[in-house]
């Protein structure tokens, strides 16, 4: 009978020990599922007759409007914490950067002088912002604190330095120039060192995106009399046509990595 009642308790434990186990399973994917469905899509809209930004669930069509002006809101970028939204604006008569809540709350003007700022990018951390900047007579690539502060050319040449986008650990960025007389993707360290030609495709080579491990780029470049979609390694080694289509197809932007 005492080993009946050991091997009752040993039962017991186990079953315990099994349906606690399911039960924590189970609030782990209640989690997982809770976090995907408050996922968010920034996007821009003219529905009320001006562009404004605007915020929806991406799985629903519960969407709210975050700009409300007559000027022209575009070009929406999340923090990595999903906190925050930079983006670009024209409200005070000039393309500048802007900074606000996910709720469209504390809307802050980020940058201030009398030429465009756009293409804002946060870095990894969410410490920083590189934009493309018109300020010095061509187009040059910026860095700057969330806060607006210490604002840094970081390309600082006579060509036209647009789109920057940062690598998933923030230690380079990859950006399109055309100071070799043709639009190229380049890459650069964070501070603006090292900055080095990466395609040569004697097209419009545009809009880069890393892949989430960093190891790759794509971008978009005219072939054939059309914008294909193109791939190539962040050293500038095996370059990758990845669409052959007769029709244009440009703006790539790689999924985060699965977990």
């Amino acid at each position: 009978m005492r080993y009946k009642l050991i091997f009752l308790n040993i039962i017991l434990i186990l079953i315990f020990i099994i349906v606690f186990t399911a039960c924590s399973t189970s609030e782990i994917i209640i989690s997982k599922t809770a976090t995907t469905i408050e996922s968010k899509i920034a996007f821009v809209s003219e529905r009320d007759g001006n562009t404004e930004i605007y915020i929806m669930n991406y799985n629903v069509l519960d969407q709210d409007r975050l700009t409300n002006n007559h000027a022209v809101d575009e070009f929406p970028c999340f923090s990595p914490d999903g906190s925050n939204i930079a983006f670009d604006s024209n409200r005070d008569g000039n393309s500048e950067i802007y900074i606000m809540n996910t709720d469209g709350s504390e809307q802050v003007r980020l940058t201030n002088n009398l030429a465009n700022d756009m293409d804002s990018c946060f870095s990894p951390d969410g410490a920083k912002i590189t934009y493309s900047s018109n300020r010095d007579a061509n187009w040059e690539i910026y860095i700057m604190n969330i806060d607006g502060s210490a604002q840094v050319n970081l390309t600082n040449n006579l060509a036209n330095d647009v789109a920057p986008y940062f690598s998933p650990d923030g230690s380079k960025i990859a950006f399109e120039s055309d100071r070799d007389g043709n639009a190229e993707i380049y890459i650069m360290n964070a501070d603006g060192s090292e900055q080095v030609r990466l395609t040569n495709i004697k097209t419009l080579d545009e809009i880069p995106s890393f892949c989430p491990d960093g190891s790759k780029i794509a971008f978009d470049s005219g072939l054939n009399g059309y914008y294909h979609i193109f791939i190539i390694n962040a050293d500038g080694s095996g370059l990758v046509s990845l669409s052959n289509v007769s029709a244009n197809e440009w703006a790539p932007s790689f999924s985060p990595s699965a977990e």
